[in-house]
C-alpha cells in the first residue's frame, strides 16, 4: 500500500518509533478500503479527505526541523482529522 511504502521511507530520518508509523499507515489505508462500501457522494467525499490526508502526514515527515512549517502541517492535520471524522459521521439519504 502506497502510504504504508511512503510513511516507512521517512521513518529513517525521524524519532518516530517505526511501528507508530506504520500503523497510522495501516489504519488511513484500511479506511480508504472501507470507504468503498459507502454510498455516493460520502465515498468520493472521504476518498478525498484520505488523500489529502496522506499527503499531509508525508508533507510531515518532509518538512524537517523548520517549526513554521511543521505548525502549518499540523494544523492541516487537525483541520483534515476533523473533517474525516464529520465526514464519517455524515447519515446519507438514500
Amino acid at each position: 500500500m502506497l502510504p504504508a511504502f511512503t510513511f516507512a521511507i521517512a521513518i529513517n530520518r525521524y524519532d518516530t518509533p517505526p511501528a507508530l508509523v506504520l500503523e497510522e499507515a495501516d489504519a488511513t489505508g484500511t479506511t480508504y478500503l472501507r470507504a468503498d462500501i459507502l454510498v455516493e457522494p460520502l465515498r468520493s467525499a472521504l476518498i478525498v479527505l484520505l488523500r489529502d490526508y496522506t499527503q499531509a502526514r508525508i508533507d510531515f515527515y518532509e518538512v524537517g526541523d523548520d517549526e513554521g512549517k511543521l505548525a502549518t502541517v499540523e494544523r492541516r492535520t487537525n483541520a483534515l482529522q476533523s473533517r474525516l471524522w464529520a465526514t464519517t459521521r455524515t447519515s446519507p439519504s438514500r
